[in-house]
């Protein structure tokens, strides 16, 4: 009879030892052997969790994306607003932008205030400034049409109109606070990056 190689005997010992060793720890450390080939009952579990898994992870998207989309306004609002390195200052242009709109309109103004700001964010800030103006309504339509026309988006924040006390006339009096969206110029923004 012939003997085994020195070779496959030290390979069939290393794995003996390998099975042992797996076997002895399986018993010591109390593995639970019902969890290594699960049953239907366990499969069914194991489903539910995926899809309730599957249902959050497509509610974390959805707000992901709804996040995403509310920044993607904002940055839209940051862009488009009011810069002083851009469109100069507010407190000049904006009085000169009213007054321009009013004469292309043929409105006479009654006055303009003065450029109020008020903090939104630390980036945003409301540039307000009140105009009245005494007009008939096809006036007063039309200089509204040519505020349209500035370089930065406007809306009102305010309106008043009341008629004249004279009961001879067809003349309104216009009362209101027209906004603009301006950003606040810090250092880095004003020296061109803006974001």
């Amino acid at each position: 009879m012939k003997r085994p190689a020195p070779r496959t005997l030290q390979i069939g010992f290393i794995i003996g030892g390998l099975l042992f060793s797996v076997l002895f720890l399986a018993f010591t450390l109390d593995i639970d052997w019902d969890g290594l080939i699960p049953d239907e009952t366990r499969l069914a579990e194991l489903r539910s969790e995926e899809k309730k898994q599957s249902a959050e992870l497509k509610e974390l998207l959805n707000r992901d994306a709804a996040f995403r989309e509310t920044e993607n306004a904002y940055r839209k609002l940051f862009d488009d607003a009011w810069s002083e390195s851009v469109h100069g200052s507010p407190d000049v242009e904006i009085p000169k932008l009213i007054s321009a709109a009013a004469r292309r309109a043929g409105l006479e103004l009654n006055g303009t205030g003065a450029v109020k700001r008020t903090r939104l964010n630390n980036e945003l800030l409301f540039l307000e400034i009140d105009v009245n103006a005494a007009s008939e309504l096809t006036m007063l339509a039309a200089f509204w049409n040519e505020l349209r026309s500035t370089p930065v988006p406007a809306g009102w924040k305010r309106i008043d109109l009341r008629p004249e006390l004279s009961q001879s006339t067809s003349r309104i009096m216009f009362n209101g606070t027209l906004r603009f969206l301006g950003r606040e110029e810090t250092e880095s923004s004003a020296g061109g990056n803006g974001s």
